[in-house]
């Protein structure tokens, strides 16, 4: 049986994100339903779990939040190394579906196998400090936001890499507020460091507006 072509399918995926970006998801997802019966036909791990992952992103903006996850779910299996689908996927768990356990399971696999690559260990810490504040452990999601806040000065080039839901929700809560403003401004010199001056005055608003007692 003949491999689909690579070219072409990778025209594909460019095609299926340009109608993404024109919210033409019926269209984008036509095509993404094309590739992937190709790639099965093809027998090509990679390019299927491209296209699933594709077709996640379709759902997830459709609002279908369950068929999106089925779709990175379908993409882990072909490719259960790769951490950024199980990051993803563990986002829609813990956002959508309270599936916690599943999603701290997941993370610790994700900073076990990613020791050398600083943002996904922030992000595996985020998701997993979300996982545990939903759960009701303040501790551990505070020792989460530390640890993901050790990231931003190892490894992290820019801030727009920077996931604030954590910390915003903890400080909502009144959670470890001298920790989460040590967060912001940590934040806020990488994006000084990174001449991200937008995101910059956007964090130090996030100070000023910080309705908590540090000393607290």
């Amino acid at each position: 049986m003949q491999a689909p072509d690579a070219q072409i399918q990778s025209q594909k995926l460019i095609k299926g994100f340009e109608l993404i970006k024109q919210k033409k998801f019926d269209e984008a997802q036509i095509l993404f339903t094309e590739g992937i019966s190709e790639s099965e036909a093809g027998q090509d791990k990679v390019l299927l779990a491209l296209f699933y992952s594709a077709m996640g992103i379709v759902y997830k903006l459709k609002k279908e939040f369950r068929t999106a996850w089925k779709y990175y779910e379908k993409a882990e299996k072909l490719l259960p190394d790769d951490p950024s689908l199980k990051i993803i996927s563990s986002r829609l768990l813990v956002d959508y579906f309270g599936q916690y356990d599943i999603v701290i399971k997941k993370m610790n696999k994700v900073l076990e196998k990613t020791k050398e690559f600083t943002p996904f260990q922030y992000q595996a810490h985020t998701v997993m400090g979300l996982a545990w504040l939903r759960k009701g452990n303040k501790n551990k999601a505070a020792e989460s936001l530390r640890k993901s806040m050790d990231c931003l000065q190892s490894g992290m080039d820019t801030v727009a890499n920077v996931d604030f839901e954590l910390v915003e929700s903890m400080a909502r809560k009144k959670i470890a507020p001298q920790l989460c403003l040590e967060f912001l401004g940590r934040a806020k010199d990488l994006a000084k460091a990174g001449s991200e001056d937008i995101m910059a005055k956007f964090i130090q608003k996030l100070i000023d507006q910080f309705p908590l007692d540090p000393g607290k």
